[in-house]
């Protein structure tokens, strides 16, 4: 578990980091060139739930928590496997960033 502090103070003001939607257009989208389609987000109390289908033919989901701030921080993330059940996976897009120089 990590612990990360709120900034109530620019919280009217974060950029695309801090919004879930934005965050998954630009990092696996932009960066990594791994969304194909945006499907809809899925909200339950704090959860939130953003679904894409990747460019790989596989579907994905990123789990965030919204802050009483209003900033999204991810907390999980998941691939589709064949058996249509969602697992646990680890991508890291600032390793495509890295590709890219």
């Amino acid at each position: 578990m990590r612990l990360y502090g709120e900034d109530f103070l620019c919280a009217p003001y974060h950029g695309w980091a801090h919004d879930a939607e934005e965050a998954v257009d630009i990092r696996y989208g932009e960066w990594c060139k791994l969304l194909k389609e945006r499907h809809p987000t899925k909200v339950n109390g704090y959860v939130r739930d953003l679904f894409f289908s990747g460019t790989d033919g596989k579907e994905y989901m990123k789990r965030f928590l919204r802050l009483t701030n209003g900033t999204d921080i991810e907390i999980a993330q998941y691939r589709k496997n064949s058996s249509g059940l969602w697992e646990l996976t680890v991508l890291k897009p600032e390793k495509c960033l890295e590709k890219r120089q």
